[in-house]
Order: C-alpha cells, then sequence, then structure tokens
C-alpha cells in the first residue's frame, strides 16, 4: 500500500485492505485511494 505522506499528529492508523478500495480523505483535504498491495 502506498499513500502520500501527512500529518496525523499524535494519531497512528493501521489499513488491511484485502479486495477492493476505498478513497481516504483527511481533515486538511489530503485524498489518496487507498488499495491492497499486490504480490505476485
Amino acid at each position: 500500500m502506498n499513500a502520500d505522506q501527512h500529518l496525523h499528529t499524535g494519531l497512528s492508523t493501521l489499513t488491511y485492505m484485502l479486495e477492493g478500495e476505498l478513497m481516504h480523505e483527511d481533515s486538511i483535504g489530503m485524498k489518496q485511494v487507498i488499495q491492497p498491495l499486490s504480490i505476485d
């Protein structure tokens, strides 16, 4: 999974994507599609 760096002061997040995708949007307007890591 690859997400651009952005601030999460004092907050750690962890997301496991097994299938599908989601759009992450934080409080400062950063948007990033999160998808499962493809290991072939």
